[in-house]
C-alpha cells in the first residue's frame, strides 16, 4: 500500500510525501517522491524502520532542501509512536532527523516553518499522567534542535 499524504508545488514539479508497504525498511515507511512538471518520476526516498513510520507534511526550506513532519515508533524515547523531522537535501538525501516525544504515543501531524528558519510541528500526546490526549506542539531551530 503506497498514499500520498500531503504535496507541494516546486518550480519545477511536485513534491509527495506519505507513506509505503511497497519499499523501504519494514511495516510503513515514510515515502518522499519528486516528480516534473509532466508527472516523470525525478527521485524518491523512504525513511524508516522496522516500525511504523508515516509522513504527513512536506515543507520546501527554499533552496535548502525540503523538511518532513510525521511520527514514528521504530525511532525515539517510550515504546509509543514519537513526533518526527526529518530534514532532507533538494535530491531527497537525508541531512539530518530528529524524534520528540515521551513514553506515549507522540504524533504529528502538521507543522510549518517559522520566520525564523525553525520548524513548529503540531499534533497531539498521550505522553502525560492522565492518560487522555492533548494537543503537543515543539518548536525547533534551524537544525531541528529544541530551543
Amino acid at each position: 500500500i503506497d498514499l500520498s499524504r500531503h504535496l507541494i508545488s516546486t518550480i519545477d514539479g511536485y513534491i509527495m510525501i506519505g507513506n509505503t508497504t511497497s519499499y523501504g525498511s519494514g511495516n510503513n515507511d515514510v515515502f518522499v517522491i519528486k516528480v516534473d512538471l509532466q508527472g516523470n518520476q525525478q527521485w524518491s526516498n523512504t525513511f524508516g524502520g522496522t516500525g511504523t513510520d508515516i509522513g504527513r507534511k512536506i515543507i520546501n526550506c527554499s533552496n535548502d532542501g525540503y523538511a518532513l513532519i510525521g511520527y514514528t515508533d521504530s525511532f525515539g524515547e517510550g515504546n509509543g509512536f514519537n513526533n518526527w523531522l526529518i530534514k532532507i537535501d533538494e535530491s531527497g538525501n537525508l541531512i539530518w532527523d530528529k524524534t520528540f516525544g515521551g513514553d506515549g504515543n507522540d504524533r504529528a501531524l502538521s507543522g510549518c516553518k517559522t520566520s525564523d528558519n525553525g520548524f513548529i510541528l503540531s499534533g497531539f500526546s498521550y505522553s502525560n499522567s492522565n492518560n487522555l490526549s492533548n494537543v503537543y506542539i515543539v518548536k525547533t531551530d534551524e537544525s531541528g534542535n529544541v530551543e
